[in-house]
């Protein structure tokens, strides 16, 4: 292995190291009192980030569509915190989000983007109808959710926006067209959007999530032919992919990749492309195609 190969994986080790390092109450000076709008709230990561901001004194917004899961939520979180009702590919509900927000707490210092619909399907044959829902929730709601919370965060002096990506988005992986391609997009408007915000003190957190225990490849569209991957077999826990996005969040860094090894697949890619190309069909087709 190379020497640039072999340093880039020990980083890559001593970092994933530091992420269970994050004890709670650890940040809690620093994010005590802060609103906190998360959307996609009601399972997985982003019950997992109410917890964990909740836990350092933060006052949490959590948004969905299902809203009795989100009122169970809300009863175990300590402080205060707000149920919103809000489906991500409606622009009109995804503004109002934003508004109850303000209009209980006065004001949105973080907001999350996290809320996301997964498809899994060979783009010859995915259906449009998915396709088109996907691009409304994973890319635009998050879009019409910027749009209304810059405004409030101008007015306050600054604010975060964590947009949850995914290492789909670094490393292009077969049966993964639609959803891959709406975290490319969030990619790019991540990275653009941070450089438009900073002169108004807003800085973007942009998150790429790797494998988590979680119910989203049982949850996505499937396609003709195509399977899930192992629903929530492998993967790191919800708990510590939301204790390495806080540790992101406090110390404002401009990306991360969860859990840290994951970085190494894009370096691999970038050294090998048609490699790694021919290694994720042959990896990823007996698993996912019928």
């Amino acid at each position: 292995m190379p020497a640039s190969c072999r340093r880039y994986v020990k980083r890559a080790a001593e970092d994933e190291a530091n992420e269970g390092e994050l004890a709670l109450g650890q940040f809690q000076d620093h994010f005590q009192d802060k609103v906190v709008l998360i959307t996609g709230a009601s399972m997985g990561v982003g019950a997992g980030l109410a917890q964990t901001f909740a836990a350092q004194g933060a006052k949490v917004a959590i948004a969905a569509r299902s809203v009795d899961k989100l009122e169970s939520l809300a009863k175990s979180l300590p402080g205060e915190s707000l149920v919103i009702a809000a489906d991500m590919s409606q622009p009109d509900q995804v503004r109002d989000m934003v508004a109850q927000t303000v209009a209980r707490f006065g004001r949105i210092d973080i907001l999350v983007n996290n809320a996301a619909v997964g498809m899994y399907a060979a783009a010859s044959d995915m259906d449009m109808t998915a396709c088109e829902h996907l691009i409304k929730t994973n890319w635009l709601g998050p879009i019409h959710a910027i749009q209304a919370a810059v405004p409030v965060m101008r007015r306050q002096g600054g604010g975060q926006i964590i947009n949850i990506s995914t290492v789909a988005a670094r490393l292009p992986l077969p049966y993964f067209t639609a959803y891959a391609s709406t975290k490319y997009a969030m990619t790019a408007m991540s990275d653009i959007l941070r450089m438009e915000l900073r002169p108004d003190n807003i800085q973007v957190l942009l998150v790429f999530l790797g494998r988590v225990r979680t119910n989203f490849t049982v949850n996505a569209f499937k396609g003709p032919g195509t399977k899930a991957l192992g629903g929530k077999m492998g993967g790191i826990s919800v708990e510590r992919a939301a204790r390495a996005i806080l540790l992101a969040a406090r110390w404002k860094r401009r990306e991360i990749v969860v859990p840290c090894s994951n970085r190494v697949f894009g370096w691999l890619r970038r050294l090998a492309p048609p490699v790694i190309d021919r290694l994720a069909l042959a990896l990823l087709k007996p698993m996912m195609r019928k």
